[in-house]
């Protein structure tokens, strides 16, 4: 009930559409495949669905239901094939899924039922019965179960018995298991367990397909409209675990020489000489690279040091330490101070840090670490302001203007800057310098103004009484001054994009309950992912690898998983790294 999409123009004179186009499709879509979604996410523009039987790829002996999914014959009744009549669904079975399978409800089996079969052959011929061509042109392969006689056909005349006759009220199914190529049909809920499997080698573009010849048959397919009367999930189940032992019994080559690891100086757990190593060996002494690899490139110093001594224990080679081990723990644990400091909003302490230690990664790519890392540092003080401006607001209830403290001297760079793409609309009467920047009422935010606005900027809601406030309104100033002086004539579209970003926040009374970009820049995740950069910066100024080798390794894999399943390898639907690795049963 399956096969090939070749679209050829045959003699009888049957309609021969297009091949549909792939149209976009949600992956977590309900499948026909009864599984509910398919086993890996791919990508949404390469997986299409059967729904329904195509009209427009049919035999005129057939008519189709308005809603597709019910077909009836209305030809002569005939004993021979030129007058059979077949239908095609209206788009292939997804190899990414698989497994594909569903389900007909045979609604009459008529005088001579003949209810199965596929492929782009012709539509004047049951399924099964195609004769396969020779030499240069495409075969034409059918695969079909016929029920008035329970006998199998694969593209040719001549059937091979398999299963039980069908008849009106049964409800017959057909999987294809792409892992293996091969087809399985059920009955009425039951597995048909004569032959299990049939057919060999089923390959190509098929498309779920039925044939009839007799007058007054009818069937109705399921292709996932509705729960199937075979237990689908649980014969996916079984075949994803039968693939993934597969998977982890296939023996793995590894080539230490090939991965560059950040602590090269990790005593092997193997007592045996390199002559006598085992592949069990290998492979652990190669984990065990890669999780230390992981610990350190992470900064996890007290994990790593307590794993390298675990492995030295038990090793019999006498260079359990190395000066190489010690430069290596030195470095993480200055990176964790670094990481720390960060997270805790003191970038001073970073950026000194670094100038020490790592001079390098804050001078690449033209200083653009340095640039971000001091675009926080505005940040945090613009936070610490809020902070204060809040503080003041609660022992002074009715806000003054801060006594000669204008927003004119940090006009000069925010007037140039446009709204945060989540800034609301600017009422008329708002300055031309500064209208970009008013927000509307009610919102507890407002811009930098010259103390006339009745709007709750961050500078007009500070106390005049709040010695903390003005500080930290006179400090956001003065480092704005000077960041406009060292950027503000930089033409780099990203660090242009970043400053006139960061400049804005003080347009906020709280920028953290924002939102939008200018919410997110004032987060702690902001902070994290800063880090984040930090550390691969910090690595790839030393000549090392800004990812661990398994962060590395898992996305090559899911990366390989994906174009496999798209390029038509069934088993990668099984392969689900995501869900074997990483979530919990």
């Amino acid at each position: 009930m399956l096969i090939s999409d070749e679209e050829s123009e045959d003699s009888d004179g049957e309609r021969r559409p297009p091949q549909p186009s792939r149209r976009r499709a949600s992956t977590t879509a309900s499948n026909a495949n009864g599984l509910g979604q398919t086993e890996q996410p791919f990508q949404e523009e390469f997986i299409q669905l059967p729904t329904k039987w195509n009209d427009e790829d049919r035999s005129t002996h057939l008519h189709i239901s308005p809603d597709g999914r019910e077909v009836s014959f209305s030809g002569a009744v005939s004993s021979g094939d030129r007058d059979a009549a077949a239908v095609r669904a209206n788009f292939p079975m997804p190899r990414a899924c698989g497994i594909y399978y569903y389900e007909i409800e045979v609604l009459q089996r008529g005088q001579k039922g003949c209810v199965f079969g596929s492929s782009q052959v012709s539509l004047q011929r049951l399924p099964g019965w195609e004769q396969t061509t020779r030499g240069p042109v495409r075969p034409r392969e059918s695969w079909g179960y016929h029920g008035d006689d329970g006998h199998s056909f694969a593209s040719k005349d001549t059937g091979e018995r398999y299963g039980p006759k069908f008849t009106t009220g049964d409800i017959v199914g057909c999987g294809v298991d792409f892992t293996i190529g091969r087809a399985f049909y059920t009955k009425n809920g039951a597995f048909l367990a004569l032959l299990g499997h049939v057919f060999e080698n089923i390959d190509g573009e098929l498309y779920p397909m039925i044939g009839m010849r007799s007058s007054g048959e009818a069937i109705r397919a399921n292709f996932g409209h509705a729960p199937f009367k075979y237990d689908i999930e649980s014969h996916a189940h079984l075949q994803r675990n039968a693939t993934w032992l597969g998977i982890q019994s296939k023996p793995v080559a590894w080539s230490h020489n090939s991965i560059k690891f950040e602590t090269p100086s990790v005593p092997s757990s193997s007592t045996q000489p390199d002559s006598n190593r085992t592949a069990e060996n290998d492979t652990r002494e190669a984990i065990e690279k890669i999780i230390m690899d992981y610990l350190s490139h992470h900064g996890y110093a007290g994990t790593a040091e307590a794993f390298r001594l675990s492995l030295a224990a038990r090793s019999t080679t006498a260079a359990a330490l190395s000066s190489s081990t010690n430069s290596s723990s030195t470095d993480i644990l200055a990176r964790q101070r670094i990481e720390a400091a960060l997270l805790d909003g003191k970038i001073d302490v970073v950026i000194d840090t670094m100038g020490d230690r790592y001079p390098e990664a804050l001078s690449a790519e033209g200083g653009w670490l340095l640039f971000r890392l001091r675009c926080r540092k505005f940040v945090e003080l613009v936070l610490e302001a809020s902070d204060a401006v809040k503080a003041a607001a609660k022992a002074e209830p009715r806000p003054s203007p801060i006594n000669g403290v204008s927003s004119r001297s940090l006009a000069k760079f925010a007037s140039a800057m446009p709204p945060p793409s989540m800034a609301p609309a600017t009422p008329a009467h708002a300055p031309p310098r500064i209208r970009a920047f008013l927000p509307s009422p009610p919102q507890p935010r407002g811009l930098i103004t010259d103390g006339s606005s009745s709007q709750p900027s961050l500078f007009a809601s500070t106390s005049a009484s709040s010695s903390a406030a003005q500080a930290a309104m006179d400090h956001i100033m003065a480092f704005g001054r000077q960041l406009d002086a060292d950027y503000g004539a930089d033409e780099r579209p990203r660090v242009q994009s970043l400053f006139q970003l960061t400049v804005s926040l003080v347009a906020y009374v709280d920028p953290r309950i924002v939102g939008g970009e200018v919410g997110h820049l004032a987060s702690h995740e902001a902070r994290i992912e800063l880090a984040i950069a930090v550390n691969e910066g910090i690595l790839a100024s030393q000549g090392r690898h800004p990812r661990p080798v398994l962060e590395r390794a898992y996305e090559h894999t899911a990366a390989m998983v994906m174009h496999l399943g798209l390029t038509g390898t069934g088993a990668a639907a099984y392969a689900d790294i995501e869900r074997e690795l990483l979530q919990e049963e």
